[in-house]
């Protein structure tokens, strides 16, 4: 009976291998399929008196043939490629809209600065200011066009991620409940493995890690733990928790944020750190480091086109004479205080794009395009302004005008009738300190001691303070292009704020969306400077003087109240002026070009004059063929505006462009590699796990022939037994 029962089992192991090979043959196209292998012992042996007899063969187990190290290395491939694929698709949207020739900002902002020429060209030309008016219309549409554009992407980006948060659901429970199948089939089968759950279940974890990086962390039990970020709990045991898009962020009300719900309800914010990787990272990493930058830089180019397009276009008259007004309504930075926040307290952002006077006779500084004044030296230094003397000493009454949007060269103006020999170089303030890489900022309070907290959300920059005087003057040192304090009269909080509370200050990402034409009527464009000059027909000598142009307007906006007479001086070689000013140039050079800079004006006297030639300033009361503020106005498409003297209205688009192009290429080209990885893991993971057509067909006639044998001995045995039967007849 021994040699029977040594068939039957043969027959039994013949027959698993035959059912095990059937089945990856069934499977071989099956997605997460592991091929499955029959784990083959001996039976027992009986002890005989001349040894140990073999009993046979059993199948002791059917497992996978499986590598965890395999696996472990595809899922961080796959979640870098779902981050990076959709990365690249959200980001070449931007890319395709910011450098499209024809939709891009650059023809507009040059049409607008071709139709400025052309009134440089005729200034009394009423259909020409006209088309300079509509033309700037065009670029303001272009700007919003553009930020329209932008928030359409943020509101797609909000619905994905709503979408995004329900896949991953679907898949956590899904993963919950096989864990549960899992447990269950493995008790019942005493420890044995249920391979094709597991198959099912790694499947679905490969799944869930593309929509976001996951770390899994098995039991005993057989079942798997599942984890996101630094170890938030996606799945546990047969618990799936669940995860909810749709809630406004508390700071920002245009942004979607992820929380986490807990199994008794509660909803616990998810910090976007922690939800990185697959294709929900790709969405958040997109919003932070591309859209957001993207957008704040706009709105940094239109914030930069209007002020300094303003402050140009206030230093010149009208067709009828007047002032010029702010061609552009150029909206201030934006707050919002945390939806959380309980005190009632609030900040107040702006930023500055003016001229500046000092006067070392009053000891004061002016920001000239408000009036308001500060004391030299003051600290913070003013409006972020620091001027630094290189060399020399001020006169006691010595006037100088800063221009800070200036090429550094050309930013610091003493009059001309100064006694010093001072010389000083200018940096900050406000517009040409927005720094390159557009970001907003968190102003946190962390302590009931008024301590403060100032991140650029950028790159995580972080200014600490004691209180807002504190933060002022490191800003001070640091400019970031705006000025913050506490909103109220006097500039303090009605009451203290709360530790915890936040406020998001966004310096430029609505001004591109917001951004309007001030003027409808073409006289007001003031083309024409509000002063004149003339040589009295009088003079014998060759000296002359230009029309002259306008560095800075004083708050009272009147460069000269009444005519100036400037009388030649020939014994004392200097300028004698009488009348609306009354003040000596002395160093007047004959022969060569003369810059004179008095009351803001600046003007050039050539030649050689005679002694007691005049010439005149007076009032500019016509601008009807006047073009000279115009030109200044269409030099500003060349003149570096940004960046410290860096860049240009173009140049600073252009970076715009370079930014989210080399974003969309890094992504590309880094996905490439990912995928790479990833299809080298998978050819790995294939090689030892995937089902080999021309193998199992083998084994199909291995197992055959082993069931052949182990009933040919079956055979045998029968005859033997016959055999025994019939001795005993």
């Amino acid at each position: 009976m021994s040699v029977l029962n040594i068939g039957i089992t043969g027959l039994r192991v013949a027959q698993a291998g035959l059912m095990t090979t059937s089945h990856n043959i069934a499977n071989s196209s099956t997605v997460g399929y592991n091929r499955q292998v029959n784990i083959q012992a001996s039976s027992l042996p009986n002890y005989t008196g001349y040894g140990f007899v073999g009993q046979g063969a059993n199948v002791s187990s059917v497992q996978r043939v499986y590598s965890e190290y395999l696996t472990t290395q595809i899922l961080g491939a796959e979640a870098n490629v779902g981050e990076l694929d959709m990365y690249l698709m959200q980001a070449r949207q931007i890319d395709n809209l910011l450098a499209d020739p024809n939709a891009g900002l650059s023809p507009a902002l040059s049409e607008f600065f071709r139709a400025t020429q052309q009134v440089a060209a005729d200034p009394g030309s009423i259909p020409a200011r006209q088309s300079m008016l509509s033309s700037g219309q065009a670029l303001v549409a272009r700007f919003q066009s553009l930020d329209q554009r932008m928030s359409e992407i943020r509101q797609g980006v909000n619905t994905q991620l709503i979408n995004e948060v329900s896949v991953i659901n679907a898949y956590a429970n899904q993963i919950a409940e096989l864990n549960d199948r899992i447990v269950r089939a493995t008790a019942i089968a005493q420890g044995q493995p249920p391979n094709d759950l597991l198959d099912q279940r790694d499947q679905l974890i490969r799944q869930i890690n593309k929509e976001i990086r996951v770390s899994v962390v098995p039991e005993t039990t057989g079942s798997y733990n599942v984890f996101i970020g630094t170890g938030q709990p996606l799945v546990v045991g047969t618990t799936a928790f669940q995860f909810e898009a749709g809630g406004v962020s508390t700071e920002d009300p245009e942004r979607i944020t992820v929380s986490m719900v807990s199994p008794n309800g509660a909803r616990i914010l998810i910090p976007e750190s922690l939800l990185q990787g697959g294709q929900l990272g790709g969405l958040l990493n997109f919003r932070s480091q591309t859209l957001d930058v993207a957008q704040n830089a706009l709105g940094k180019v239109a914030m930069a086109v209007g002020m300094t397009f303003n402050s140009q276009h206030r230093l010149g008259i009208d067709l009828q004479g007047m002032a010029g007004l702010d061609m552009f309504v150029v909206p201030q930075p934006q707050v919002l205080a945390n939806a959380k926040n309980t005190s009632g307290a609030n900040i107040t952002a702006q930023i500055i794009d003016s001229d500046y006077k000092i006067d070392f006779g009053a000891g004061t500084i002016t920001r000239l395009s408000d009036g308001l004044v500060g004391a030299i030296g003051a600290t913070p230094p003013f409006d972020g302004l620091t001027i630094n003397l290189t060399s020399g000493a001020p006169g006691g009454t010595d006037v100088f005008i800063i221009k800070p949007g200036n090429p550094p060269a050309q930013r610091v103006f003493g009059q001309s009738d100064n006694t010093g020999n001072a010389v000083y170089n200018v940096v900050g303030t406000n517009l040409q300190s927005l720094p390159t890489i557009a970001s907003d900022y968190r102003l946190s309070v962390l302590d009931g001691a008024g301590t403060l907290s100032l991140v650029r959300l950028a790159d995580n920059k972080v200014w600490t303070a004691t209180d807002m005087a504190d933060l002022q003057t490191k800003l001070a040192q640091d400019p970031q292009g705006f000025l913050i304090d506490w909103f109220g009269t006097p500039p303090v909080p009605p009451s203290p704020p709360v530790p915890g509370e936040s406020f998001l200050i966004m310096p430029t990402r609505n001004a591109a969306k917001n951004m309007s034409v001030a003027i409808s009527d073409a006289v007001k464009v003031a083309a024409a400077a509000p002063f004149r000059t003339e040589s009295s027909l009088t003079n014998k000598g060759s000296g002359k003087i230009d029309t002259g142009s306008l560095l800075a307007l004083d708050p009272t906006r009147v460069p000269v109240i009444g005519a100036v007479t400037i009388t030649y001086d020939a014994t004392a070689n200097s300028l004698e002026l009488t009348g609306g000013i009354t003040t000596t140039i002395p160093n007047f050079v004959p022969g060569q070009p003369n810059v004179l800079v008095i009351n803001g004006m600046r003007f050039t006297i050539s030649g050689t004059p005679a002694d007691g030639d005049t010439f005149l300033i007076e009032a500019n009361l016509n601008g009807v063929s006047d073009n000279r503020n115009v030109i200044a106005l269409g030099n500003l498409q060349g003149k570096a505006v940004l960046g410290n003297g860096s860049a240009t209205y173009q140049s600073a688009y252009g970076q715009i462009v370079s930014f989210v192009g080399n974003k969309t290429r890094e992504a590309e080209v880094t996905g490439m590699a990912q995928q790479t990885l990833a299809d080298q893991g998978e050819m790995a993971r294939q090689q030892l796990s995937g089902v080999n057509l021309d193998e199992e067909a083998a084994n199909l006639l291995k197992f055959q022939q082993a069931y052949q044998a182990s009933a040919k001995i079956m055979e045998i045995a029968g005859r033997m037994f016959d055999e025994l039967l019939a001795l005993g007849r």
